[in-house]
């Protein structure tokens, strides 16, 4: 069986000069970073630059930010602080140390947070269910604290553990003072030099970890109301995207003076038919990609709540209505064989597959580089990369997939 060569010869020699530096192969993956990152036709997402420090939108499953302003920039992120609680939270279930069930004695210190939203008292027992839901739909501060206490002990050895658990995630912007969000005021009332401060793609992959590993949450943050049934209080989410986009599922809002308005949105959205046709050749054997895409929209620092929720409705809506699902490459299709020391049963392989919601005025192209050690000397025994396939746009990078070495499948 032989494959046709799929090299972009025109791609190849517009590239050149990036093709020595893409030959080191030294990570598994590349990535380019830039404080404003622009698809070719974004209209009116540059106007909202005015009104928020941070913003940017981006496929959930980490391929690529469709459009990104200050995403590197660490700022105050309010009550998206409660994001890294509920992960220690969650991680804390998953061992077996807690329980939804558990019953949660309430401090005087959780009753000292601002914003009593679940009318709590002290000495009070709630169980984690209840304060987990408080936390995620109305954002109760004092059940953030209370669930840290129950864990750690106390609020501050509960931060340690989430500075722990950041950097473990390899996170590069975060700083955590408290579980709640709040702002720190020193004696006389004045902000403190150190708050909960994260930068917007550092809050993406946050974000993605959570979706990734406890997709159920989403039973929770996609709730536009919840009863706190042992006092019949109901508690509308303070996500009010909720009631106006039916694809948004969550995530999390916040807000306080000192950070702004805030919101990470997500949203699965259907494309509809993905576009095979980016490589040639091959792309009858694309038709099992879902036609359903999860995307995110992060707000940092927003003027107003109103143009909080304007930022991540136009984000929403701009990836639902100017994308198009793009089918990039699929794991068990073939990129291309050659002769070159390839046993006839074996072929080459991206590493994974991969779909993006890109521009519809975008023209993706690409070009494979390979490993020349590897076409020196070709090792069949393992799955390391050989090379990779690069996706384009004119000049502007996309991602980089690894290829390696597989046995192919017969058909």
């Amino acid at each position: 069986m032989t494959f046709k060569f799929l090299f972009k010869k025109t791609m190849i020699q517009k590239y050149a000069p990036l093709l020595i530096a893409f030959s080191l192969l030294s990570s598994p993956m590349l990535a380019f970073g830039s404080e404003i990152i622009k698809p070719k036709d974004v209209g009116n997402l540059y106007d909202l630059t005015h009104f928020s420090e941070a913003f940017m939108l981006s496929d959930l499953d980490g391929y690529y930010d469709i459009f990104a302003y200050n995403a590197s920039k660490p700022l105050g992120i309010a009550s998206l602080t409660k994001l890294m609680t509920l992960s220690i939270i969650l991680d804390e279930i998953e061992k077996g140390h807690l329980a939804l069930t558990d019953l949660v004695t309430i401090s005087n210190h959780a009753l000292s947070q601002d914003g009593n939203g679940l009318k709590l008292y002290a000495g009070e027992q709630v169980s984690v269910d209840d304060l987990l839901h408080g936390m995620l739909i109305c954002s109760s501060n004092d059940a953030a604290v209370a669930l840290a206490e129950h864990i750690a002990g106390s609020e501050s050895s509960f931060v340690t553990l989430m500075n722990q658990k950041s950097k473990s995630l390899g996170f590069n912007s975060v700083s955590f003072v408290n579980a709640s969000g709040l702002t720190q005021y020193d004696s006389s009332k004045n902000a403190l030099l150190k708050q909960n401060m994260m930068n917007s793609a550092d809050l993406l992959k946050l974000t993605q970890y959570l979706l990734d590993k406890y997709p159920e949450i989403t039973d929770i943050t996609n709730l536009e109301s919840w009863t706190l049934n042992s006092k019949q209080i109901i508690k509308k989410n303070t996500n009010s995207l909720l009631e106006t986009i039916p694809e948004v599922n969550g995530f999390k809002t916040g807000f306080t003076n000192y950070a702004g308005y805030c919101q990470v949105t997500t949203a699965t959205l259907d494309f509809g038919k993905a576009d095979t046709t980016i490589i040639d050749d091959i792309t009858h054997q694309f038709n099992t990609f879902s036609s359903k895409k999860k995307v995110v929209s992060i707000v940092l620092g927003a003027s107003s709540k109103y143009r909080k929720n304007n930022i991540s409705t136009t984000l929403i809506q701009y990836a639902k209505e100017q994308c198009l699902l793009y089918a990039l490459c699929k794991e068990d299709v073939p990129i291309f064989t050659t002769d070159i020391e390839l046993p006839e049963n074996y072929g080459i392989f991206p590493s994974d597959s991969i779909s993006i919601p890109y521009p519809k005025s975008g023209n993706i192209e690409y070009t494979i580089i390979l490993n020349p050690l590897w076409k020196i000397s070709p090792d069949l025994t393992t799955l390391l990369p050989v090379g990779k396939i690069v996706f384009f746009d004119d000049t502007e990078y996309l991602l980089g997939v690894d290829l390696i070495i597989k046995e192919l499948s017969p058909y």
